[in-house]
């Protein structure tokens, strides 16, 4: 009788144990579903935003920068924009133009400055592209590309602007791999040069080339703000969420149609996409 007792006993305390353990192993997978949702809801909500930063390159702060940074004032505030300043380091250091300076300084919350190279000049045929001569396929030397990188560096903390310090434009967007090495080695997050290696996804730094290039041209015309939008929207349907609209000094001298081409870009149809328009840092807060 005892035995019996206990035995049912047994099997009904295990009856419950298996049903308990059964519910509790139901409300497991259920929560990694639920996980697993909200991951993707997040990965979901941050592709449905791209990162639209304009750029004005090659800038140095000398007199004759000035009505463009003026214009770019104008047209920041009536479009609701920012623009990233590609500066370069040697000359804005030893002899930038106090009054250009100061359209900067009074309205850093649409400037953002980011490294551009430390001359833009290359140290062996003294043409514009600094670390890497695409005309004859030469390399930089290391160790000039490392000093290059290391004193623009130090120029831009000097004049305590970080952003300068992590984001490193390549002049002309050429560069090769020691480039990217000693950035890295630097510090920098992100790099934009064209060509970007296979091996990116293996670098601690980013590489990009999502870029739509202007016409360094004053006038420009239906066909070049076609192409532009054209190279933007390729950029989007490939998957960039992230893009540089690069201009130069030039295109502000008509300010007609740089703005024309900013109203277009900022009115382009992309469905399912939110346009965010903001300083190139913005999006290295996402990595």
């Amino acid at each position: 009788m005892i035995t019996d007792s206990v035995e049912r006993s047994f099997k009904l305390w295990f009856r419950v144990l298996t049903i308990l353990l059964s519910i509790f192993c139901l409300s497991c997978v259920h929560d990694k579903a639920g996980l697993g949702n909200k991951k993707h809801v997040t990965i979901k909500s941050d592709k449905g935003t791209v990162l639209i930063s304009f750029r004005l390159d090659d800038i140095t702060f000398s007199e004759t920068d000035k009505p463009a940074l003026e214009a770019a004032v104008y047209l920041a505030r009536k479009y609701n924009i920012t623009f990233d300043l590609a500066v370069i380091a040697k000359p804005f250091d030893s002899r930038q133009d106090s009054k250009t300076f100061e359209v900067y300084q009074s309205n850093q919350d649409v400037f953002e400055i980011v490294a551009h190279g430390f001359t833009h000049r290359n140290p062996i045929n003294n043409n514009n592209q600094e670390f890497y001569d695409t005309t004859v396929k030469t390399e930089v030397p290391f160790d000039i590309q490392e000093e290059h990188i290391r004193q623009m560096q130090q120029i831009f903390e000097r004049h305590g602007m970080p952003a300068a310090t992590k984001i490193f434009i390549l002049p002309c967007a050429v560069g090769d791999s020691n480039t990217i090495s000693l950035a890295q080695k630097y510090g920098y997050k992100l790099i934009v040069m064209r060509g970007v290696p296979h091996d990116k996804d293996k670098r601690k730094i980013i590489v990009s080339d999502a870029t739509v290039g202007v016409p360094m041209s004053v006038f420009l015309t239906e066909k070049d703000i076609s192409k532009c939008k054209d190279r933007f929207l390729k950029l989007i349907n490939s998957g960039e969420r992230e893009i540089e609209v690069y201009t130069h000094f030039a295109n502000y001298r008509n300010i007609e149609s740089v703005e024309r081409l900013i109203n277009e870009l900022k009115n382009i149809d992309t469905p399912g996409l939110k346009k965010k328009f903001g300083f190139i840092s913005e999006g290295l807060t996402k990595n």
